[in-house]
This record gives structure tokens, C-alpha cells and sequence, in this order.
């Protein structure tokens, strides 16, 4: 009968992980992808196997300072083996987001939660709105955080046996890869290695030295070589841009702790309420000084704080404190008792993720489409034989023109609101023009297509009334493409 238990655990277990993964990977082949920096990340991955540019990125063949180059590596080898489709796209995110969890898991049980208080934790990692949707995204908040929380680990944890170096060492090359595929990555991790210092159970100055020597070692030469190769522009682009102006000003976005709010009241819903209440018990073990608070307590802290001090709000910002809110959860799920037999607690739990996954993700697990246009207008001139000529936008930041259509693409503005918000950004200079007398001529001359949103097309319109030029118009969803026909031709 103990056997026959066993068996049927494992068989559970094993079920629980392929679930989880078919449902990550599930539909990932489809829709379209976020006309944002997905399609960014997506440009330079294809110009690096184009151009064998891998130590330098570039987009549109402009050198990429924003960010490491560990995606773009990623995307490139996912790109060379599936070819350009959006499952190539996904596939770096979601096998990150399953590492993530793998480790969460591993975490857990190391911090002392019995395995089903553990698989509650992942469960409720997967049932967060944020992290489902960010690991099915060519973005590098998934997987700077995998890397990051899998470095956490072993340094946190350097094991029992001899005094060897080698998990520390391991942990900081980890964190060195996390800090290469996006700069501010590693912190909740290095803050919380930091922080637990002052608790006996993880102190180890020495291992913590190692780790962070290790980290050093792993991400200083490709910083060096950029910095060789583009002096100020890369410290001034990727340092002080990405680190002070964010800090500073809202460079996009803005009322950081509204836009946080907003979006676990609309898009989190049961799964915010679960970590809600278990965010008391944490604290209150942490004042126990219960080893499992303690650590999760630390991580928390340590996502919090870069996003307290970052006047810039993204929703996709909130992805770094899922290990403090996924193991909090887990933490409450394990119960007072510490007993495994008494599985109401970590069942019911799971059935309140599991709710909670299907309220919040459910519609990105059918339809992960989220391009208001700019696929289908691509492949409709594609087939057309034009696309090539669709190389500018109007009041309108969307790069997957550039990544469906294969084309250089300018942002052409009239909009002093849309002008002011994209010139400031580094990789947006040379890119961004504002439309000036003799503007629409020149596109009318060369046969320029422009791609816009109906609500912009009086503007635009209007500007080639006077320049004595008509349009005709196409839509695509959300997007309009416009051509453009001098009058005398048309009469």
C-alpha cells in the first residue's frame, strides 16, 4: 500500500509538471505579438544571424545599447531552428518561465515547505496574470529572473558537504547571465543574498564574496568591450538612461503605485487576494525569525526597492516580486502545523490558483494575439509584392512594422504629445521625424506606404490637403495603411 501511495504521488507530480507546461506552451504558435519592445528584441535577434552581429546588437542596423545581449542570443538560436515564427519567438521565455519554476519549487522545499505547500507556490506563480503572460513574450523580465533566482539558490545554499566554492561560483555566473539580459535583474537576488547575511542560518561571508566575484568575473568583459567600442554613448544610453532617467522621471508611464494597484485589482483579481492574505503570516514568522519568512521577506524587499525608487511604471515591472509572492503563498499553504497529512489547507489553495489561473489567463492560453494590426497589413502586402514599401508610421510607435514587414521604419509625428514621448528614447534617435512642410511629397514621390490608427487619419488628411496630395486608405484591425496619390496624377 506504502508502494502503491508512492506511485501514486509521483504519477501527481509528474501530471502537475506537464500540465504546467503544455499550458505555457499551449496555443504559443499563434496570434501575433505586442507592438512594443517584443518586436524590438525580435529585430535585433535577426539582424544577429543576418549580420553576425553577437557581441553588438543592433536594431534597424543601429547599434542596441538599451540592454544585454543574452535574449537577442536566445531569440537568435530559437529563430535559426524554427525559423521566424512566433513560437521562435516565445520558446527563450517560455523554457525560462519553466526554469523559474523549477527552481521556486526547489526553493520552497529548501526553506522547509513540505511538496504540496511547494506545488502551491508554482501554482500560484502560473495563476499571476503578470508572469503567464510575460514569459509567452519575447521580453527579458522572465528570464533575467530564471536566471536570477536559479543563481539565488545555489549561492543561498551552498550545501553540506566539504568547504568547496563550487555552488557559489555556479550562483554568481548565473547572476552575471542575469545581470546580461537586463541590467536590473539580479538585484532582488544579490539584495537578498545581501540581507540574509544577518541570519545565522544563511550567513556565509566567505560564499557570498565568492558569488559576487563570480558575477563580476561573468559580466564584466562584454560591458568592457561595449564600452571600448562606443564609449559615453553606450555608459550614457545603457547606464544613465536605464538607471537615473528611469529612477527620475517617468520616461513612459507614470503614478508608479496607481498603475501597480490598477493592475492587481484588474488583471490579478483571487490571485492578488491569496498573496494579500498571506503577506501577515509572512511578516509575522519573519519576526519569528522562521527561516522560510526570512528568505522571503528578503526577496521581497529586494524587488520592491528598484521599483520604489523608479518613477517609470510598467505592469511587467511587477514580474520581479513573483518568487516573494509565490512562496509567501506557498509558506501559508504549509500551515502552522507543519503537517503533510493535514492536506486541506495546501488542496484548497490549489483549487483557488487553479480558479484563479483560469479568471486571469484564460484568454491569453486561446488567443495570445495581441497586434492591433501591423501582422495582417504586413502579410497582405507581402503577398501583394509591396511590403517594402511600407517604411514609415504617423503618430505611431509600433516596431513590429519593422519585424513583419522586414522593412527600415521612421516614426513620423505631427502630434507634439507622440513627438515629445518617443524622441528622448536612445534607440527612437534618427528614427523619429516630425512631419514638416514638403514631408508628404517626399513620401508621395517615393512611393512611401505609412501605417497609422484610424483616429490619426484626419490629422494625416489634413497635412496632405495641403500639399495638394490625396490618400487612400486600408484597414488592417487597428491600423490603417495609407497611400498617397499627388492630385494632378489622379485627375
Amino acid at each position: 500500500m506504502v508502494d502503491q501511495a508512492r506511485s501514486v504521488k509521483k504519477l501527481l507530480f509528474a501530471g502537475f509538471w506537464l500540465l504546467t507546461a503544455g499550458l505555457l506552451f499551449f496555443n504559443a504558435w499563434t496570434g501575433s505579438q505586442f507592438p512594443s519592445d517584443d518586436c524590438v528584441y525580435a529585430v535585433t535577434a535577426r539582424e544577429a544571424l543576418q549580420d553576425n552581429g553577437w557581441l553588438e546588437p543592433t536594431w534597424q542596423r543601429s547599434p542596441f545599447l538599451e540592454k544585454g545581449p543574452l535574449l537577442p542570443w536566445a531569440l537568435a538560436g530559437s529563430l535559426s531552428l524554427l525559423g521566424e515564427t512566433d513560437l521562435a519567438l516565445r520558446l527563450p521565455g517560455i523554457l525560462a518561465a519553466l526554469l523559474f519554476l523549477a527552481c521556486l519549487y526547489r526553493l520552497g522545499r529548501r526553506l522547509g515547505l513540505h511538496p504540496p505547500a511547494a506545488l502551491v507556490a508554482v501554482a500560484l506563480a502560473m495563476a499571476l496574470h503578470v508572469f503567464f503572460l510575460t514569459a509567452r513574450r519575447p521580453m527579458t523580465d522572465v528570464p533575467g529572473m530564471a536566471l536570477g533566482l536559479a543563481g539565488f539558490l545555489l549561492a543561498a545554499f551552498p550545501g553540506s558537504r566539504g568547504r568547496g566554492h563550487g555552488r557559489a561560483v555556479a550562483g554568481g555566473v548565473l547572476l552575471g547571465l542575469s545581470l546580461l539580459t537586463k541590467l536590473t535583474a539580479p538585484a532582488p537576488f544579490l539584495f537578498g543574498l545581501l540581507v540574509l547575511q544577518a541570519s545565522r542560518p544563511f550567513r556565509n561571508t566567505r560564499g557570498l564574496l565568492v558569488t559576487l566575484g563570480a558575477t563580476a568575473v561573468t559580466a564584466i568583459p562584454w560591458h568592457a568591450f561595449m564600452v571600448a567600442q562606443h564609449g559615453q554613448t553606450f555608459i550614457d544610453t545603457y547606464f544613465l538612461f536605464h538607471l537615473l532617467e528611469r529612477a527620475s522621471r517617468a520616461v513612459v508611464g507614470d503614478a508608479a503605485a496607481q498603475t501597480y494597484v490598477a493592475w492587481a485589482l484588474e488583471r490579478e483579481g483571487l490571485a492578488a487576494v491569496l498573496v494579500a492574505v498571506s503577506i501577515p503570516l509572512t511578516g509575522v514568522l519573519a519576526l519569528r525569525r522562521n527561516r522560510a519568512a526570512l528568505c522571503i521577506c528578503a526577496l521581497g524587499f529586494g524587488a520592491l526597492a528598484p521599483l520604489a525608487i523608479s518613477a517609470t511604471a510598467l505592469p511587467h515591472y511587477l514580474v520581479t516580486l513573483v518568487p516573494a509572492a509565490a512562496l509567501s503563498v506557498g509558506l501559508l499553504a504549509h500551515g502552522a502545523g507543519q503537517d503533510p497529512a493535514a492536506c486541506w489547507l495546501p488542496s484548497s489553495l490549489a483549487f483557488l490558483a487553479a480558479l484563479a489561473f483560469g479568471l486571469n489567463n484564460c484568454r491569453e492560453v486561446l488567443d495570445p494575439d495581441h497586434g492591433p494590426g501591423a501582422r495582417s497589413a504586413c502579410e497582405a502586402l507581402t503577398f501583394e509584392g509591396t511590403a517594402a514599401r511600407l517604411t514609415a508610421t504617423f503618430d505611431l510607435h509600433d516596431p513590429c512594422v519593422a519585424w513583419y514587414c522586414g522593412t527600415r521604419v521612421h516614426f513620423l509625428g505631427a502630434d507634439p504629445g507622440f513627438l515629445q514621448a518617443t524622441r528622448d528614447i536612445p534607440m527612437l534617435q534618427g528614427f523619429v521625424k516630425a512631419v514638416e512642410p514638403g514631408t508628404i511629397r517626399e513620401l508621395t514621390r517615393n512611393g512611401t506606404l505609412v501605417l497609422t490608427r484610424s483616429d490619426r487619419l484626419d490629422s494625416l488628411g489634413d497635412l496632405a490637403q495641403k500639399e495638394g496630395v490625396e490618400i487612400t486608405t486600408r484597414e488592417f484591425g487597428h491600423r490603417v495603411v495609407v497611400e498617397f496619390t499627388s492630385g494632378e496624377r489622379s485627375r
